[in-house]
């Protein structure tokens, strides 16, 4: 049902992928990326899986609930914001620090990458609600199944 070689592929993709998507997350505030383009990666990620391995393998192993994942992300990013208002300095104020981690290169830390984590979980959140839903009513409807394969 699903192309044996697609499947081995997007499985090891799925943490490069991964790895990608960090990088990008840390290195989005002197450079393109950020949260944004980070939580796009992480759903291409997951939507090879989905494409791979299909709706009922995918789900099976998910261990968090998409609106959790909005949910906290809306959070990060309101904490981002007031966090530094309620200190008395101007809303979304942001300090930072440079840090060096091993694989990666040397990057600006900042506290706005708090807000950066909120926008990430919220795209993630809502690209893997929405193909989700699309996948539950593609099986509901009987379009996302092609029966006569196996006649």
């Amino acid at each position: 049902r699903h192309p044996m070689m697609l499947v081995v592929a997007t499985r090891l993709l799925l943490p490069m992928a991964m790895l990608v998507g960090v990088y990008i997350y840390l290195r989005g505030h002197n450079l393109p990326g950020g949260g944004f383009v980070a939580g796009l990666v992480f759903a291409i990620a997951y939507l090879m899986q989905y494409m791979a391995s299909g709706y009922d393998w995918s789900h099976a192993r998910q261990r968090y609930d998409h609106h959790l994942l909005i949910g906290l992300g809306v959070l990060a990013a309101l904490i981002a914001g007031v966090g530094p208002w309620v200190l008395g300095l101007p809303f979304l104020t942001s300090g930072f620090a440079y840090v060096t981690l091993w694989p990666l290169e040397e990057f600006e830390l900042t506290t706005a990458s708090v807000f950066d984590l909120g926008v990430f979980l919220c795209v993630l959140g809502a690209v893997l609600l929405a193909l989700s839903s699309l996948a539950r009513l593609a099986l509901r409807t009987g379009e996302g199944v092609n029966t006569r394969a196996y006649d």
